[in-house]
């Protein structure tokens, strides 16, 4: 792994724990009730 890749990872799990401390994060049925409604109206189009 590069340092480049290392420095990218850590910065992306500090802001998903910032983000989750701060309450702006979302549940995993949440996002699985987003997507499912995406994936509704996408199948939809066809």
């Amino acid at each position: 792994m590069t340092r480049e890749y290392e420095a990218y990872l850590r910065d992306k799990v500090d802001v998903a724990r910032r983000s989750k401390r701060t309450g702006k994060s979302l549940s995993h049925a949440e996002v699985e009730a987003h997507f499912a409604t995406r994936r509704a109206r996408i199948k939809g189009q066809t």
